[in-house]
């Protein structure tokens, strides 16, 4: 049976320097290794910042989603304090 695009999982998702996020179209979740060895894991429900019908418009779709996905890192960081995002290096943020 074929997928059609409704069916379809869409994730998106980013390295951090000791671990990885993963975000889908509701909801986050990252796991990031802290200083003792130990794996920790957070997750919670993605801010919605525009309403669907604005995030329709295609001009406006891309940096909306584009800001959804940046408001998720200082979420994972407040609920991972042990998180490294990857702008917290001045080389990425020079790469930018």
């Amino acid at each position: 049976m074929a997928s059609t695009d409704s069916q379809r999982l869409r994730l998106g998702g980013m390295a951090l320097r000791n671990g990885l996020l993963i975000h889908g179209p509701t909801h986050w979740s990252a796991a990031v290794r802290d200083s003792a060895g130990e794996i920790q894991v957070a997750s919670a429900r993605k801010p919605e910042l525009a309403p669907k019908l604005l995030a329709k418009a295609p001009g406006l779709r891309g940096p909306l989603k584009l800001a959804e996905a940046m408001a998720v890192l200082p979420l994972a960081r407040r609920r991972l304090p042990a998180a490294r995002l990857p702008f917290e290096d001045w080389r990425v943020v020079a790469a930018v």
